[in-house]
């Protein structure tokens, strides 16, 4: 079942690659990979043959869903394998459970990282990549959650039905919170609680059935729910977000976190492009857009970013009130980072025009 997901073919190049320019919606790819390449490096037999010894995270979940508590830790155990035992434990079991996932591995660590093995579709995606398998269980479920860089999800054995949600509605999806690795909500969308989660927006998902061979692109940011109807085997390719993809509602809390980790300064360095210049345009675009605190966060990374880049003489030329301005824009960024709280209207359209001078002519 395909509710609102484009379809294109793997032949189609030209139609991948516009619609991943755009980046903003999810679509699957047929027959990205073919079947014998699946039945020789992917079937669980195969995989049993070609890395049954390696060591893999193994995570058993005593129901179907693989889940976290209203505090982000997770209700499932999680140990050490050899693909050969997990493999074992997967196949063995369904819902209600126990079940199993043997998830998130690289692929390098199973030496199974050959593009002659992968998906087509991984082809297409752009900058540093981080390949992945996903072995799970029949039944199991990964709750509704978001993952901040684009995702190609590829189906090499068995079949998964993905539950997606645009990100635009991230406040009335009841986001968790960051649980380590990405953000989860406290919604089941199978088992929709409409008293406990009156305005969750059931009539914006999408839903789709990958087959073998399918890949489906996630956007960044894009909530998706996952639930395996058969033993499946997945592969998948994250790579960074470009700058524009984080101009959505629900990248604010991740902006948020990497804000109180490097202070934006390592984000979208990667175009080559000044990152005090980059940031303080993104927060213009983040302001059009009506999301202040991500426009306040980007102003203090640029402020930041700015002042890292100038010389020791640069910086001692510095006026005082030039000081002052930039430990004030630094302050406010701090402030969002810890308590997600929007500041003023006319606060930043100060800080909008002060940031932009800065980051042009910072002396």
């Amino acid at each position: 079942m395909n509710v609102g997901v484009e379809r294109v073919e793997a032949a189609d190049a030209a139609g991948i690659d516009e619609r991943l320019s755009a980046g903003d919606a999810p679509f699957v790819i047929s027959d990205s990979v073919g079947e014998r390449v699946r039945a020789e490096a992917w079937s669980p037999a195969a995989l049993r043959a070609r890395a049954g010894g390696r060591e893999a995270t193994l995570d058993r979940s005593e129901t179907p869903r693989f889940d976290f508590d209203e505090r982000g830790r997770q209700r499932y155990a999680t140990s050490r394998s050899t693909v050969a035992d997990a493999l074992d434990l997967v196949e063995g079991a369904r819902a209600p459970g126990p079940c199993y996932y043997l998830r998130g591995t690289q692929l390098s660590a199973f030496g199974l990282d050959d593009d002659a093995l992968l998906p087509r579709a991984f082809q297409a995606a752009r900058g540093a990549m981080v390949k992945r398998l996903w072995v799970s269980s029949e039944g199991s479920v990964t709750p509704l959650h978001y993952d901040t860089r684009n995702n190609f999800l590829a189906q090499m054995h068995g079949r998964k039905t993905v539950t997606l949600l645009p990100a635009s509605e991230h406040e009335r999806a009841y986001p968790l919170g960051y649980t380590g690795t990405n953000l989860v909500s406290l919604v089941d969308p199978d088992r929709l609680d409409a008293a406990r989660f009156p305005r969750f927006p059931s009539e914006l998902l999408l839903t789709v059935s990958l087959e073998p061979g399918d890949a489906l692109f996630i956007p960044p940011f894009w909530w998706h729910h996952v639930r395996s109807l058969d033993l499946c085997v997945s592969v998948n390719v994250f790579w960074q977000l470009r700058a524009e993809q984080s101009l959505v509602a629900n990248s604010v809390e991740y902006l948020r976190i990497l804000y109180g980790r490097n202070k934006l300064g390592r984000l979208f360095e990667e175009d080559g492009e000044d990152l005090g210049s980059r940031l303080a345009r993104l927060a213009e675009r983040a302001h059009a857009r009506g999301l202040d605190c991500a426009a306040a966060l980007l102003c203090a990374g640029s402020a930041r970013a700015t002042l890292s880049g100038m010389t020791p003489g640069e910086r001692d030329a510095l006026t005082p009130d030039e000081r002052r301005k930039v430990e004030h824009w630094t302050f406010v960024g701090e402030f969002v980072a810890r308590t997600g709280k929007t500041p003023r209207a006319d606060e930043i359209e100060a800080m909008l025009a002060g940031v932009t001078s800065f980051a042009s002519h910072p002396v």
